[in-house]
């Protein structure tokens, strides 16, 4: 009994016990630490795996395109291999709406053509009343065209997870969502466009020759051999083609 009790009381027992206890504690703090390091890794990754998902049209978008000069050679070719054999007639798009403007007409073939999703009325309507109302109207052809080689006439924008940025000219700054534009819908895009083409380019009399150094400066270095300014002008000649034909 004596040595038992002993045994309770003796300090260094004591200190042998609560060293153990402590030792176990760690231990199981250990585990814990590790298991919500483990958590928040596989939590990161499971984050990232999904940034990458909703990111990769956007990714797609940018990667072709959208300012980077030397990947616009790969615009044009898809262009060429979507550009259909459309008849200068009315015959595969709506009538309604055109306001009897053969510049709408116009658009609305030259949009079909390279199966853009803005080959519709109420967007081509917009590109004519905005350049109209913006103080370009002789250059209506003008942001079809850039739409052309900066996204190929639409088909390659930016996307937010699934909202659209309805940009098609690579135009950038003023968005929630990252670097480029979003707008509500196209015809908010082309009106948006529109004036900040009127107020950035003006003193250009919205040639892209002149424009092509502040719109894409990459593409004004001599090794890109004018490809922005060469395209764009190659599109505007195109839709006015189609409009004298008319």
């Amino acid at each position: 009994m004596n040595n038992l009790i002993e045994d309770r009381v003796n300090p260094i027992k004591l200190l042998e016990i609560r060293n153990g206890i402590n030792h176990r504690y760690q231990n199981q703090f250990s585990k814990r630490v590790r298991s919500i390091v483990t958590s928040l890794i596989v939590l990161a990754l499971l984050v990232s795996l999904s940034t990458i998902v909703y990111y990769n049209r956007s990714e797609k978008a940018e990667a072709i395109g959208f300012g980077l000069g030397n990947n616009y050679e790969e615009v044009i070719a898809l262009n060429q291999s979507l550009a259909g054999n459309v008849p200068l007639s009315l015959t595969n798009i709506s009538t309604s709406n055109m306001a009897g403007d053969k510049r709408v007409v116009a658009l609305l073939i030259f949009l079909e053509k390279y199966k853009s999703p803005m080959a519709q009325p109420s967007v081509a309507r917009t590109f004519v009343e905005s350049a109209d109302k913006y103080g370009f109207g002789d250059k209506w052809y003008l942001l079809p065209a850039i739409s052309g080689i900066e996204s190929a006439f639409g088909r390659l924008i930016p996307y937010y997870r699934n909202i659209s940025s309805y940009n098609a000219w690579g135009w950038s700054g003023g968005s929630k969502y990252g670097r480029w534009s979003y707008f509500a819908s196209w015809e908010d895009a082309v009106d948006q466009v529109s004036r900040g083409i009127a107020e950035g380019y003006s003193d250009t009399n919205f040639d892209p020759e002149k424009m092509m150094a502040r719109y894409c400066p990459p593409c004004a270095l001599p090794e890109n051999n004018r490809i922005w300014a060469r395209t764009v002008k190659l599109y505007m000649n195109e839709q006015i083609e189609i409009y004298k034909s008319l």
